[in-house]
């Protein structure tokens, strides 16, 4: 399955930071942003194995933003990536009437830009994920782990009293 977009927006509403040494946030609106993009998706199954893939790419900006005192026209939207990615695979073993499912996936983001002057950007970054169940006729029991390598990466991004900060995964 493969999607196209096309987005057009006026007066999206952006959070943005008192300056100086305030705290809070405040809301304002770009006069006009649009993002274009594509989304594909593949999923294939069989009798043990299935697998899945999945990719998108946006490219969101600014057509017309000035805040009074800068122009950010052109400019990437802040917190949405350019690429997004999944590809994931599921193994199912037999076990009498039951199942053992064995998952792995990998997910990829990036590069994000984390304000309107696309002067903080995050590159983009992989991780990588894992899973074993247990599965019945009606219970599934499962453990799973997500960012096994423990790639450390930003998840948030906030301006407070005059100073950046960024909240990173776990």
């Amino acid at each position: 399955q493969v999607n196209a977009y096309y987005m057009d927006g006026y007066n999206q509403q952006l959070t943005v930071f008192p300056p100086g040494k305030s705290t809070g946030r405040m809301m304002t609106n770009a006069g006009r942003s649009r993002s274009i993009g594509t989304e594909a998706q593949l999923s294939i199954y069989g009798e043990h194995f299935s697998t899945q893939f999945s990719y998108s790419l946006c490219d969101a900006r600014f057509v017309r933003y000035f805040d009074g005192n800068n122009d950010y026209s052109g400019n990437s939207v802040p917190f949405i990536p350019k690429n997004t990615f999944y590809a994931g695979a599921d193994w199912r073993i037999p076990v009498s009437a039951n199942s053992v499912v064995l998952h792995a996936d990998m997910r990829g983001c990036g590069p994000i830009s984390w304000n309107e002057s696309s002067t903080l950007r995050e590159p983009a970054h992989l991780t990588i994920g894992g899973g074993i169940s247990w599965t019945t006729d009606r219970i599934r029991l499962g453990f799973r782990g997500d960012n096994l390598t423990g790639n450390q990466h930003p998840v948030f991004y906030f301006k407070s009293v005059g100073n950046e900060f960024f909240a990173l995964s776990k």
